[in-house]
Parts: structure tokens; C-alpha cells; sequence
């Protein structure tokens, strides 16, 4: 294996590296995380590659793709840190794809909300501004 991608940081046998792309879809949160060498250090490696190992397939393409099976290769933090090191270090972890974690993680994260629509026609994501301030999922 040459390597895996875990959360905008590469890392193979010579160690953690940034990666082009992350200083394009960065934010505020990464870049902090980065400038901090939080991706660097051994409990964040160690972390990230228990959770992979735990859960190999991507959360995202099982869900939103009607059980596509796919290998996941980035940990990637649930809810944003934001340069908040204990939602860092102690947040909730998901495994996606590559694809999923620059596309589709990143759109809602920039939306706010996911666009995924539930069996029974309405939005999954309980912030999808179709449910306002008086409706709720039923």
C-alpha cells in the first residue's frame, strides 16, 4: 500500500504529509489543525487508523447511494472541530471515501444541510430549511 488519506493529511511509511488539496479546501479549522501538527501526531494517526479499521466502508456512499459498497480511506471528523481541540481530539469519527469526504461531507458542510431525501419524501437532515421554524419531521 503507498498510502492513505486520513483527514487532509497523507500519511506512508515516511510519516504525515499536507497534501495539495488541502490548502484549496482547507478552512479555517484545517488549516489550524495543520499549523498545530495536529495531523501529525501519533494519537491522531493512531486514532484515525483504528477507526478505519473498525469501519473499512464509507458511511456516506452506504447511506446516501443505497448500500454502494466502498472502501473508506479518510477518518474524517462528524461534526467540524473548527481549531477546537477537544472536539479534535474527542469528536466523533465517520470513514468515507476520498471522493465523498472533498464533495459531498464538504458541500454540506459549506450548505449547512444535507440534501438527502427520506423514504417518506422528506429531508433526512433535520436542518434543511424545508422543515422552517414550526415544522417537524413526522
Amino acid at each position: 500500500m503507498v498510502g492513505v488519506e486520513l483527514s487532509s493529511a497523507h500519511v506512508d511509511g515516511l510519516g504525515v504529509h499536507l497534501l495539495p488539496q488541502d490548502l484549496a479546501m482547507g478552512g479555517e479549522h484545517r488549516d489550524r489543525a495543520h499549523q498545530l501538527g495536529w495531523y501529525g501526531r501519533q494519537s491522531w494517526r493512531k486514532r484515525a487508523k483504528r477507526q478505519l479499521k473498525e469501519h473499512p466502508l464509507c458511511r456516506l456512499c452506504f447511506e446516501l447511494n443505497g448500500g454502494l459498497v466502498v472502501v473508506a480511506t479518510i477518518a474524517d471528523h462528524v461534526e467540524p472541530h473548527g481549531g477546537d481541540w477537544h472536539k479534535f481530539r474527542y469528536g466523533a469519527l465517520q470513514s468515507l471515501c476520498q471522493p465523498c469526504h472533498d464533495s459531498t461531507k464538504a458541500t454540506i458542510e459549506k450548505r449547512g444541510y444535507s440534501l438527502e431525501i427520506g423514504a417518506d419524501g422528506w429531508p433526512v437532515d433535520p436542518r434543511h430549511p424545508a422543515y422552517g421554524n414550526d415544522r417537524q419531521r413526522g
